[in-house]
């Protein structure tokens, strides 16, 4: 029999993922900078082992950069990265919902209405970052029935990127109380339509937008950011 490699509780690693990732989204962890594996393993109170495990997914993700010994930075953010990443989305997740909208149901509707509804609802701290667990399952529901796994496990991949942009412009800028309601009502509206043109050219809208603002409240932000991260990759 072949000698198999014993595996890390994947419900561990998986719970120190979310947390590291909810970290850097925040911006806790701030794109260059530098931490120790060690230092992560003392505050989640875990052996070095599903860290290091947890930073090798997150650097599959692009959030993270693994470096020789035990540290590792958070990946710097970039204007090209957001272009990036919202061209694919723009790509990826206008055709999936619309290849979608005619088959959404009255639940999935239903559901939609409320995760938007939690948009709307103030966060704990005060701050202006909404529940981002509704936002995501609003943004996915609209994907489906046409999205498959592969096309699920990109789409999420693009948007836990943008959460880190989207962090820190909804931390630097002013938004009006129901913004986030009322720009993703948009999107439910153009749902409830079932109709593919529709439902393209509301997404098409919402994620343009999306990136005009972030580009134009960003911009300062990384240039005064390059040298944190220019000192963080060369240490």
């Amino acid at each position: 029999m072949a000698r198999l490699k014993p595996q890390l509780a994947q419900s561990l690693v998986e719970g120190i993922v979310r947390e590291i990732k909810s970290s850097i989204v925040a911006g806790d962890l701030r794109p260059g900078e530098p931490f120790s594996i060690g230092e992560l393993a003392t505050e989640l109170e875990v052996s070095h082992i599903p860290v290091r495990e947890a930073l090798r997914r997150l650097e599959a993700d692009g959030l993270v950069m693994l470096r020789p010994g035990r540290s590792a930075i958070v990946t710097p953010l970039s204007i090209d990265e957001l272009e990036e990443v919202y061209r694919l989305r723009l790509l990826v997740e206008v055709d999936l919902a619309g290849r979608s909208a005619r088959s959404y149901t009255d639940e999935q509707i239903t559901l939609a209405e409320g995760y938007c509804e939690r948009l709307g609802v103030a966060a704990p701290d005060g701050g202006n970052l909404r529940d981002q667990d509704a936002h995501h399952r609003l943004h996915q529901l609209f994907l489906t029935p046409a999205a498959g796994p592969h096309s699920t496990q990109i789409v999420t991949r693009l948007m836990d990127i943008s959460d880190r942009y989207v962090g820190l412009v909804y931390d630097a800028r002013p938004v009006a109380f129901d913004e986030p309601y009322r720009r993703h009502l948009e999107l439910v509206n153009a749902a409830k339509k079932r109709s593919a043109p529709a439902m393209r050219k509301a997404l098409t809208a919402h994620l343009s937008e999306n990136l005009e603002y972030m580009t134009a409240w960003l911009m300062p932000y990384l240039e005064s950011e390059e040298d944190l991260a220019a000192a963080a990759a060369a240490s």
